[in-house]
């Protein structure tokens, strides 16, 4: 199937299928994608979403996060393809062929394009100017599986304010394996932090990820449309190749750093911190030791809530230095 490419945001999503898909070619201002792998990759993408309808009982729902602009758009997918007015994401997903029609939807919903902001209009432009950004529906419904199979879930950066995740990777990953094992996002800065946690998750289901484009999304919702907030990119190679760094202990500490409400945060980050530079090669073990056994133990005298961390990172920090041999 030749799926068209807008140079907007949601390419990501649907370059994400193809890689996933495994079989495809980028053409000049298209992605073509094998229609039988196609359609498995559709498959496992409409069994998370159904996954994550089913979770949320007695309403039928979108778990496509769409502003009240964005829910006209996506209307008219359903009605183009016959899907059906209260259609759920999965059963999009499970039901588009790629023999389907044309169809075209004459606005696209933020989701595809967050880099545009209010409500649609063109930054750069004084006074702003409506944004005519038509699109094919198949592009739609494929971008739509690219955000289920990069959609880590959400998180909490502030005090009541929630960011989404998407994770994207530049080969066949099935980065997607590891959506069913986690249940809650500890927190997204530092980025170190977050990079152990993720290499944790990428290690038990035993995946081939060395790099991932991470972004933070604010959702779409009411009147307000879809934005995003940062974008980073972590490489795992070091923490992947030297996996005996990682254990229970430190993905504790690194939980710890991430969480926002914790009043040892801090202590946890310095420690997260000081591991990366032992691997790198920057820091000695020694070093490691000496923060841990003892200038922990001498803040601790002030902070009892830091006793239950700081034996873990003891234990660590001496752990690391009887098995740990980095490349």
């Amino acid at each position: 199937m030749r799926i068209p490419l807008y140079n907007i945001f949601g390419d990501n999503y649907v370059k994400q299928v193809a890689i996933e898909a495994g079989k495809y070619e980028i053409l000049r201002n298209a992605i073509e994608i094998d229609d039988n792998l196609l359609k498995e990759v559709l498959k496992i993408a409409g069994d998370i979403a159904k996954s994550r309808e089913e979770k949320i009982k007695n309403k039928i729902v979108n778990i496509l996060p769409l502003s009240g602009n964005d829910k006209k758009a996506w209307e008219k997918i359903l009605k183009c393809y016959n899907f059906g007015n209260v259609a759920t994401l999965s059963e999009v997903l499970y039901k588009f062929s790629p023999e389907a029609e044309k169809c075209n939807v004459d606005t696209a919903p933020s989701f595809v394009k967050p880099e545009f902001y209010e409500y649609a209009r063109v930054p750069g432009i004084p006074g702003g100017s409506k944004s005519k950004m038509s699109v094919d529906g198949s592009y739609l419904v494929v971008a739509a599986a690219g955000w289920v199979l990069t959609r880590l879930g959400k998180v909490k950066v502030n005090e009541g304010n929630w960011l989404g995740v998407q994770l994207f990777t530049t080969t066949k990953s099935n980065l997607y394996k590891i959506l069913e094992n986690i249940k809650y996002i500890p927190g997204i800065k530092p980025e170190t932090a977050f990079a152990i946690w993720i290499a944790d998750k990428i290690i038990n289901v035993n995946l081939n990820v060395y790099t991932l484009k991470v972004y933070l999304i604010s959702d779409a919702a009411g009147q307000s449309p879809t934005t995003i907030e940062e974008g980073f990119v972590l490489d795992l190679n070091k923490l992947l190749t030297n996996k005996e760094m990682i254990n229970d202990d430190i993905v504790y500490i690194a939980s710890d750093a991430l969480n926002i409400d914790s009043n040892t945060r801090n202590y946890s980050a310095k420690i997260i911190n000081l591991v990366y530079e032992v691997i790198s090669g920057s820091k000695r073990i020694e070093d490691l030791l000496y923060f841990a056994n003892r200038d922990l133990i001498m803040i601790s005298e002030s902070n009892d809530e830091s006793i239950p961390l700081l034996k873990r990172i003891s234990r660590y920090a001496n752990y690391l230095s009887n098995v740990a041999t980095f490349s």
